[in-house]
């Protein structure tokens, strides 16, 4: 592996591993200090980073979120057409008809989320779904028709697979998230629409 591709490697580790404290943190329901404290193979930079994520969850961008009694770590099993899709809902309060996820990402792209949520929406039965950018102090909702959206892509993605389609489906908005555009032929490049 290259420099880059180590360097790019830890990276996306490091990443990961932040983004997972903070959702054991947020399961746990520990503040500040008892995550500097219950952190301990995190390095006291990550731990610090870790708790000023937490903290964000107080700004005002997130009041709409307190009060709720929230069911944390959901386990999922979803069916889509003849297949099952497993996930976990970070945060799910059917009584108030919704379910978030929480993102530590540096790049805000609800679009590559928006499958998930809208998955979990539809097995828990619920038609508000968010995620909750903490790192940006966001909250990016997704309306009734993006989860129907969503679910119905889903299935359409089953389906392919099970029909052995792999052909591109390029676009300008999904060729500026794939992983392969640089070396896809097919790959459209441009403005995505926001």
């Amino acid at each position: 592996m290259d420099g880059y591709g180590a360097h790019h490697a830890t990276s996306r580790q490091a990443g990961r591993d932040i983004g997972d404290a903070v959702h054991q943190a947020l399961e746990k329901g520990w503040d500040g200090k008892e995550i500097l404290r219950r952190l301990p193979t995190l390095s006291p930079a990550g731990r610090e980073e870790v708790a000023g994520l937490v903290d964000r969850l107080e700004e005002p961008v997130f009041d709409e979120l307190r009060g709720h009694v929230w069911q944390r770590e959901m386990p999922m099993e979803i069916t889509v057409g003849s297949r099952t899709v497993y996930g976990i809902a970070d945060a799910v309060n059917v009584e108030g008809n919704l379910v978030i996820d929480y993102k530590t990402d540096h790049r805000m792209v609800p679009e590559h989320h928006r499958l998930q949520l809208a998955l979990y929406a539809h097995a828990l039965g619920v038609t508000r779904a968010a995620l909750v950018y903490l790192r940006h102090s966001v909250l990016h909702w997704f309306s009734p028709e993006d989860v129907q959206r969503g679910v119905h892509e889903a299935g359409e993605l089953v389906r392919r697979m099970e029909a052995l389609d792999m052909a591109p489906t390029p676009s300008v908005e999904v060729c500026s998230s794939c992983v392969f555009h640089g070396i896809c032929g097919d790959a459209q490049f441009g403005h995505a629409r926001a």
